[in-house]
């Protein structure tokens, strides 16, 4: 099936069109990675089945946007957990999976696993590294809880509320006055 355009009238396919789009966005993203365009475009080719084969152009492009996250992120998952590292860390893992000339990756596990061997930092599930975590545990003790959330204390809440004890204010709809 063809298609026309409606500007000049020429004739497509749908698979032309797709593939025009396809090589946009993967121009895109080239001009995204730079001068390392071409060790990223040779770590795709890790995902080739066949060591002549090649990578669709879909996949490819799926491929290229999953580390164009990593870079953005500069964080990854791997077994259940979380790790923080740098766009130069990155450079160097991808650097060594393409220099181990490997192929017929299925998702970027290897990749991570380079990476954890280049001095990844665990993330806990707020985001924070351990020295973040010891940072903040730190800080809260030094200050205090008090300082980091500020609230009432029970003999405060009694005063206020003009109750002898805290049981007293439950189930009632009004604190009780004293002389009232």
């Amino acid at each position: 099936m063809k298609l026309g355009c409606p500007v000049c009238g020429s004739k497509f396919t749908i698979a032309e069109a797709r593939h025009e789009a396809a090589m946009k966005e993967m121009i895109e993203l080239a001009a995204y990675f730079g001068k390392n365009w071409g060790l990223v475009f040779d770590y795709t080719e890790g995902f080739r089945r066949e060591y002549w084969g090649s990578v669709r152009e879909q996949k490819r492009l799926r491929l290229l946007k999953e580390i164009r996250t990593l870079f953005d992120r500069c964080e990854f998952e791997i077994e259940g957990k979380r790790y923080r590292t740098d766009g130069p860390r990155i450079i160097s893992a991808i650097g060594a999976v393409v220099d181990a000339d490997k192929i017929g990756f299925k998702n970027h596990n290897y990749l991570k696993r380079v990476l954890l061997g280049e001095k990844a930092e665990r993330v806990s599930a707020e985001g924070l590294t351990a020295a973040e975590e010891e940072h903040r545990e730190t800080k809260r003790r030094e200050h205090g809880a008090e300082s980091e959330e500020p609230g009432m204390t029970a003999k405060e809440f009694k005063d206020s509320h003009a109750i002898e004890s805290l049981v007293d204010g439950i189930g009632n709809k009004k604190p009780r006055r004293s002389g009232a």
